[in-house]
């Protein structure tokens, strides 16, 4: 009886399957068609058909879809989510709460690695927050900064810092100390040899 009633279950989310698999194909398909209409500027009315079926197909795609998704054809924020949450076995909600609680106390916890940099750390806590707001331009880098001043005020530092509290270690960070460079030729090591 459990293992008809197992066979029955795995039969229906088969059929839930294909037809979120299909409608996702169409999708798909429709929206080739619909590029290749505007790249070769068919008659609106054709464009207009397309996108009209492609709206349709994708809102049943939608409806298909509000119990359980068993079907991806796009990579969105939560699909990275869920697959990093699948690798690592941390769950979803601590991922997220984590990101969030460590941009919150981003400034905190910089000042604590970093003194007398008050004006930098400013700087670089609003452009996390902001980015973490979603109002930075998403082709764009979270920022750049350009950390100046004599030997010894932390510059290095805060650069690391920033590598450790963001991305979980300075080994995700791309130093290059110029004073390395200063003579004519070894600047050839870092934009390549003339040609």
């Amino acid at each position: 009886a459990q293992l008809r009633s197992d066979q029955a279950d795995q039969q229906a989310v088969q059929v839930r399957w294909e037809q979120q698999r299909t409608l996702a194909e169409q999708v798909l398909d429709l929206r080739r068609q619909l590029a290749e209409a505007r790249e070769q500027d068919n008659a609106r009315d054709d464009v207009a058909v397309l996108q009209a079926s492609l709206e349709t197909t994708r809102s049943l795609l939608e409806a298909a879809q509000a119990k359980e998704r068993l079907v991806s054809f796009e990579v969105c924020p939560r699909l990275v989510a869920e697959v990093i949450s699948a690798w690592t076995g941390v769950p979803l909600e601590q991922l997220a709460r984590e990101h969030n609680a460590r941009i919150m106390r981003f400034a905190e916890d910089l000042r604590a690695r970093i003194r007398g940099q008050e004006q930098a750390v400013q700087a670089l806590d609003r452009s996390m927050r902001a980015n973490a707001a979603g109002l930075a331009k998403p082709d764009a880098p979270v920022g750049v900064f350009l950390l100046v001043g004599p030997s010894g005020v932390g510059k290095t530092e805060t650069a690391l810092a920033l590598a450790d509290l963001l991305y979980g270690g300075e080994r995700f960070i791309t130093t290059i100390n110029m004073s390395e460079f200063q003579e004519k030729h070894t600047v050839s090591r870092l934009i390549g040899a003339p040609p």
